[in-house]
């Protein structure tokens, strides 16, 4: 695990996006909450620039993450951020819904009903893709970056769980849980 602090200059950026973010579209996934949304966001975000941070000087050409505001209906699912032979995906989670559900980042996963999900995760396969899995303490602005992984490697190993919570299965939504990462240390790190 990395420890990366966010300073408050990246921190006011990634609030200023998450509230002028357009969440609405997140309503289709059973997610009404908009403040949750709006947070959601920000964690995103924030691990976003905390990956940047990790990786900027051991990726070549490591592109710096996208604060365009798009309509809902113009949202990207391009990759988090792009590299000269790398891309990377990054899945974020609030350490206080870690502790309660469990750490673990949750997918849009389409299964034939939705054509808003993560199409590069689940249908796209490409060598070189990872997705950089972090924590984010919004108490301490620190972002833990728990493991950057192959994504074949979580497909070969069958790492996409149904989430706990019944709402989010309804919602057509996947998991990766900590707990089964951490039972391969050896393929924790691209």
């Amino acid at each position: 695990m990395i420890t990366i602090q966010i300073t408050d200059e990246e921190f006011n950026k990634c609030k200023i996006f998450s509230e002028k973010c357009d969440t609405s579209h997140y309503v289709k996934r059973n997610q009404f909450n908009e403040e949750k949304r709006k947070k959601d966001s920000l964690i995103g975000k924030i691990g976003e620039i905390a990956t940047f941070n990790y990786l900027k000087d051991k990726v070549e050409n490591l592109t710096y993450p996208d604060f365009e505001i798009y309509s809902a209906k113009n949202k990207s699912w391009d990759f988090d951020l792009k590299a000269k032979d790398r891309n990377f995906h990054v899945k974020s989670q609030d350490v206080v819904q870690g502790d309660r559900f469990g750490v673990s980042w949750i997918f849009q996963y389409g299964n034939g009903f939705n054509q808003s999900y993560d199409k590069e995760i689940f249908d796209r396969l490409t060598d070189n893709q990872f997705i950089s899995f972090v924590s984010i303490n919004l108490e301490t602005n620190e972002a833990l970056i728990r493991a950057i992984v192959d994504l074949t490697f979580l497909h070969k190993k069958q790492l996409f769980k149904l989430p706990k919570l019944e709402k989010l299965q309804k919602a057509n939504k996947l998991a990766v849980y900590l707990k089964d990462l951490e039972r391969y240390p050896e393929s924790l790190w691209m």
